[in-house]
């Protein structure tokens, strides 16, 4: 399993957060469904039929993290109430595709087995999953992208 590295500049997202633990239920598909319904109050838009799911704030003591379901936005826009804006920086990204059904086994794939082998470490910036203008959630083959953040060792 070998990644495209790309380098991707700094942007901003706008979206719902969730604050997640490791090994518990964790509703991701009506924080997507919360993110869609307010889909109108986004304004300025940067990436039309793109959306991200972005991984931040990894505690390793707890497990926890915040995952946003969010739009790209231009930097100047604003979260509505009830939403976040996070500024991402410009990082280099390993990328990984993947579908729904395969997502877990990709993502123990690069920690247990690329990342210790690849020359690279995390970058310790916001981790990206990135749905695409052609993926469908209803699609069990549609694919997305896992980007983690590195930097060479």
């Amino acid at each position: 399993m070998e990644p495209q590295v790309i380098q991707k500049e700094a942007f901003s997202v706008v979206g719902v957060k969730l604050h997640c633990f490791m090994g518990k239920a964790n509703d991701f598909p009506q924080l997507w469904r919360q993110l869609f319904g307010r889909m109108g109050e986004t304004e300025n838009i940067a990436e039309q039929g793109i959306s991200y799911g972005v991984m931040d704030a990894y505690d390793e003591s707890t497990g926890g993290w915040d995952y946003i379901a969010a739009f790209s936005v231009d930097a100047s826009s604003t979260a509505p109430e009830g939403m976040v804006k996070l500024d991402i920086p410009t990082a280099t990204y390993a990328v990984f595709p993947c579908t729904m059904p395969t997502i877990q086994e990709i993502y123990d794939s690069i920690y247990q087995q690329w990342l210790p082998q690849s020359g690279y470490e995390h970058a310790r910036t916001p981790e990206l999953e990135r749905y695409g203008m052609t993926f469908n959630p209803e699609d069990p083959n549609s694919q997305l992208e896992i980007c983690v953040p590195v930097t060479r060792k």
